[in-house]
């Protein structure tokens, strides 16, 4: 009976009463769309913006990094945890209540943090918008017309230093000098085709309708061929490598 009332006077252990508190958080935010919307326009903005300053310091991704930490972090925490129930046998249920207080800990966090936001209304909702079935060409010809006005906007933006970067991510995005495929075939065929007929080369920014109109070439078989060897996720075939 000491030790399960030692275990009460624990600091730890009341961290554990976050856990329904985190639970009815994200009940409430499944059930009312209304709550959900005013958690996230008054509540979460406050500690959104104070981690985003912290964070914004650093020119990479800290919650990338954060998340890779973490799962490192639980899993040594696991192996301690159980190391430690087994050796040691006195007190092993005040130690266990100390074990648990920060997974509850995190789960809390995440909840706080994002969970509950996934009870918001969906942009479509909130929009206006209708959702309906579409086909696979609505599609590509949405991801188009969105893939030009981004490289349109793009032409008034400023450059920094930042841009280099930007421009060796992108060259890592040609194929592989070992890949023989007919999608990558088609791809360095259209590459030397359009330098070919460009006096200068395209920016790397430019779409391939805006690079042909740079380089003055004219191919539709080509370009056609060309689009679904860099956007579609099946790739071409040998008869498109043929039929240009």
């Amino acid at each position: 009976m000491k030790t399960y009332l030692k275990a009460f006077r624990l600091k730890r252990f009341w961290l554990l009463l976050l856990l329904p508190a985190a639970f009815l958080l994200d009940f409430a935010a499944r059930q009312s769309a209304d709550f959900a919307e005013w958690y996230a326009v008054t509540i979460y903005p406050v500690y959104a913006q104070f981690f985003s300053a912290i964070t914004g310091v650093f020119p990479f991704s800290v919650g990338e990094f954060c998340l890779i930490a973490l799962v490192l972090f639980i899993l040594a925490y696991l192996i301690h945890g159980v190391y430690k129930l087994i050796r040691h046998k006195e007190g092993r249920f005040a130690y266990f209540v100390r074990f648990l207080s920060i997974p509850v800990l995190i789960v809390t966090c995440i909840s706080f943090l994002c969970v509950t936001n996934y009870g918001t209304n969906s942009f479509a909702a909130v929009s206006g918008l209708t959702v309906r079935e579409s086909s696979a060409k609505e599609l590509y010809d949405v991801c188009a017309y969105l893939i030009n006005e981004a490289n349109t906007l793009r032409e008034n933006l400023p450059e920094d230093e930042r841009t280099t970067v930007r421009e060796r991510a992108q060259k890592r995005d040609r194929p592989g000098f070992l890949d023989r495929s007919p999608t990558a075939a088609v791809r360095r065929k259209y590459r030397k085709t359009l330098l070919h007929a460009a006096k200068e080369p395209p920016a790397r920014w430019m779409s391939p309708a805006e690079a042909e109109a740079h380089a003055k070439l004219q191919n539709d078989a080509l370009h056609i061929v060309y689009e679904k060897a860099r956007y579609s996720e099946k790739g071409c075939t040998k008869d498109d490598l043929t039929a240009i």
